[in-house]
């Protein structure tokens, strides 16, 4: 009929067969990045997108981090919200919203390092024990995390009688988008060597003039216990190549003449003689590793450097 309306809004029923559904969540993957349709043409393309991101600084656009394994979930999605009409009828007036309580087994120093993300609103990919990769498809059909808040439940006490995981919280944030946009890509690798860089504390030893020596460590949960990167990354980071430093006060760069190692377990970086010679007494130059992607390539791989400001006597 001309005037029917239900035959412009009745879906077909039919889809093609062996089509997947959400399976056990495994992996939480957590950034704004969107994998556009050339980054989803084959795995190899995904992965090589997904790698690249998973290498952007801390503050950089797009980044991508994965948290822990699960190994317990529950689903604490809430109840729908239903009506009564008096003659026995009941409708849904609002649909609960999906949330998880995801269990992940790492330390106290771990769970520290995560906390950070509670309570912020955030994009993310859920990797099922299928290797199906869930997000969203965007309007201009690009492929992201679906909208959620987090929070870490942090480390506490044992009680002997059971296992012991860290909560971690996900509530979706965005009902519509979880039902009628969501999209899986499925994989043939784990993530779970990926999105792992560690934070690299910088911190100097002595300095002559223009000549600093310095050391990198990584920080520990045990008081007074931080691991040494000399060991693993003397080599890959005695090269000019593999920092960046800037003048403090303006952000120019600041030219880096070479870097060498020390065997007290030390790199020796020595900056631009005539540079450091202009600077004002108590005027400082902003030292820091180069880029993850730059690092990793030259074999100082899972590393992020934490600045150093180094103060001009």
């Amino acid at each position: 009929m001309a005037l029917d309306l239900c035959s412009s809004n009745m879906p077909n029923a039919g889809v093609p067969l062996c089509d997947k559904s959400r399976g056990i969540p495994r992996y939480l993957i957590i950034g704004d990045y969107e994998f556009t349709t050339g980054d989803v043409v084959s795995i190899a393309a995904f992965k090589a997108a997904f790698a690249a991101q998973c290498l952007v600084s801390r503050n950089g656009s797009g980044k991508l981090i994965v948290l822990p394994l699960v190994t317990d979930v529950q689903n604490q999605t809430g109840d729908n919200q239903t009506g009564t009409l008096n003659q026995g009828f009941t409708e849904v007036l609002r649909e609960g919203f999906p949330a998880f309580q995801l269990g992940v087994q790492i330390s106290n120093n771990h769970a520290q390092q995560l906390r950070p993300l509670n309570n912020t609103d955030v994009k993310v990919f859920v990797v099922d024990h299928n290797l199906n990769v869930w997000g969203a498809i965007t309007p201009a059909g690009k492929f992201r995390g679906e909208s959620g808040r987090l929070f870490i439940g942090g480390d506490n006490f044992t009680d002997g009688q059971n296992s012991k995981t860290i909560p971690i919280y996900l509530s979706y944030t965005d009902i519509e988008e979880f039902k009628a946009s969501s999209r899986y890509f499925t994989i043939d690798f784990s993530v779970k060597d990926y999105g792992q860089l560690r934070d690299g504390v910088l911190t100097l030893v002595s300095s002559t003039t223009n000549v600093h020596n310095i050391t990198l460590k990584f920080k520990t949960g045990k008081i007074g216990l931080s691991l040494d990167a000399y060991p693993d990354y003397a080599t890959a980071l005695a090269n000019a190549a593999r920092w960046v430093a800037k003048n403090t006060a303006t952000g120019t760069a600041f030219t880096i003449t070479s870097v060498a190692t020390n065997a007290a377990g030390y790199w020796v970086v020595t900056l631009d003689s005539t540079m450091w010679t202009a600077l004002a007494s108590l005027a400082s130059v902003t030292l820091n590793l180069a880029a993850p992607s730059v690092l990793d390539a030259a074999g100082a791989t899972k590393l992020e450097g934490v600045e150093i400001i180094l103060t001009k006597p």
